[in-house]
């Protein structure tokens, strides 16, 4: 559960219990504004900010003393319903492109990587006072990512794009 910058969790074992047990971590409280989605990967739960992104590595609980790991601070998530993962990353929209979250052997243990670049002109036409409303599904038979989004002075999403990850295994 969360709630401007902060995140709840439930107590330990009683998903019903939020008081006594219960936990809230701030998110990095005054900076970046409220959270703006969250989710688990790769063992670790990434929570979004409009334009950063951090992680909550594992541990035997969840609790007000987690540590809490910058990913980045170029790039977060401004449509939580963007937010996909396939079977290597995680997919999610930014401000300025789709994004995706990977494994990497950097000191973060993952890197945010540009998924966008080819199709640039036709998402620089996006109506970005309504980024919050796009919309995204991941198809694992196919290996597709689709992205719906608001264009020109539409207020809904109006125009979508396909991303085919698919490999030739031949």
């Amino acid at each position: 559960l969360f709630q401007d910058d902060t995140a709840f969790g439930s107590a330990v074992d009683n998903v019903e219990e939020w008081s006594t047990g219960a936990v809230n971590i701030a998110i990095y409280k005054g900076y970046d504004g409220p959270i703006t989605g969250a989710a688990a990967f790769g063992n670790n739960l990434f929570i979004f900010k409009r334009s950063s992104i951090y992680r909550i590595p594992p541990t035997d609980s969840f609790s007000t003393t987690s540590v809490v790991k910058n990913v980045s601070t170029k790039a977060g998530c401004v449509a939580h319903q963007t937010i996909q993962e396939d079977e290597n990353g995680l997919w999610f929209q930014s401000e300025h492109a789709l994004q995706r979250i990977a494994p990497s052997a950097g000191s973060t243990g993952f890197s945010v990587n540009n998924m966008s670049r080819w199709v640039k002109p036709i998402f620089d036409g996006q109506n970005r006072t309504y980024q919050n409303r796009s919309f995204a599904i991941y198809n694992f038979d196919r290996n597709e990512y689709f992205f719906e989004f608001a264009t020109g002075a539409k207020e809904r999403p109006s125009r979508g794009l396909i991303a085919n990850m698919a490999v030739d295994n031949r």
